[in-house]
């Protein structure tokens, strides 16, 4: 009887606690996972650095803490690519009578496949250019 009265007590708690947990990435900087959360009986209490950070329960509303999904090198590698393969295209097939690879336009133009070897050689260099810049940014 004494622990079905505890546990019920325990979920109870729990429950009514819940609606005060609140979002505290709009009262000061985002919790991250890892990070120590200690839960005071009208405060939370976050480790930053080797002290606590505390926030009123009563005006929290929700915490959400998630976690981080790491460096965007892939999609800007992607981007980079598209970027760097477009723009060398771009600057090939320019020029009208001058252009580099526009055999109709230009009887010294260079050949299919030194233009697509080109292009394909352009979005490379995009593709690490933007891997590089991706690497950078966090989420």
């Amino acid at each position: 009887m004494f622990r079905l009265l505890t546990a019920r007590t325990l979920c109870l708690a729990l429950f009514l606690g819940m609606g005060r947990v609140a979002d505290v990435s709009a009262q000061a900087r985002p919790i991250t996972p890892g990070e120590r959360v200690r839960f005071m009986p009208d405060t939370l209490e976050l480790a930053v650095t080797g002290h606590y950070e505390g926030h009123s329960l009563p005006g929290l509303t929700r915490l959400e803490p998630r976690r981080s999904e790491g460096s965007k090198w892939l999609l800007g590698a992607g981007v980079g690519f598209l970027i760097g393969g477009g723009g060398t295209f771009a600057w090939l097939h320019s020029g009208g009578s001058t252009s580099r690879c526009d055999r109709s336009a230009n009887q010294d133009a260079m050949s299919p496949g030194e233009c697509v070897g080109l292009t394909l050689l352009g979005g490379i260099v995009g593709a690490g250019l933007g891997a590089a810049v991706g690497a950078l940014v966090r989420d």
